[in-house]
């Protein structure tokens, strides 16, 4: 029996019978030569088994990079357009509203019927503008936090957990 050795480290053995008749010198020199080159091999291909996990890793962590930072360059797009929606909504409300006002009071001291009814349409789509504002007031508006009450043993527990999985 000889053994496997990679590193110091036995990771195998030969076993071998004794068959042939030769010097017990030159038998315990060859195996030993044979058990050398038998480890090797086994550490090679242990090795590049290993390199393929890891660089499967490797490959999954590289997905998982480009799929945040996907997330991101999406999640700060969204960000300018809610900005941008805000700006833009808060433009167009101080406009609307004197469009609004001003077609309330000419709608009230008009007496010509055709006038009156070119009024209305005047102010329904100013209301179909300013519902349009809103929207974009209510997109461009954080949603508003949830607060819930939880315990300080259950977040402390958490965060121990948390660490847990870390390390």
């Amino acid at each position: 029996i000889i053994p496997l050795l990679v590193r110091q480290r036995a990771i195998g053995a030969v076993v071998f019978e004794h068959r042939c008749p030769n010097d017990p010198a030159d038998r315990a020199e060859s195996l030993a030569a044979a058990a050398t080159i038998a480890a090797g091999i086994i550490a090679m291909t242990t090795a590049s088994q290993d390199h393929g996990r890891l660089a499967e890793k490797f490959a999954d962590l590289l997905g998982q990079v480009k799929t945040t930072r996907d997330k991101l360059a999406e999640a700060k797009t969204l960000e300018g357009v809610a900005e941008m929606a805000a700006g833009a909504s808060h433009e167009l409300n101080n406009p609307l509203a004197v469009i609004s006002g001003r077609t309330q009071l000419l709608m009230d001291i008009e007496t010509d019927e055709n006038k009156v009814q070119m009024l209305k349409q005047i102010s329904a789509r100013a209301d179909e503008v300013s519902q349009i504002v809103h929207d974009l007031m209510a997109f461009a508006r954080p949603a508003a936090a949830n607060p819930v009450n939880i315990g300080i043993a259950e977040i402390v527990d958490s965060a121990v957990r948390q660490a847990e999985q870390e390390y």
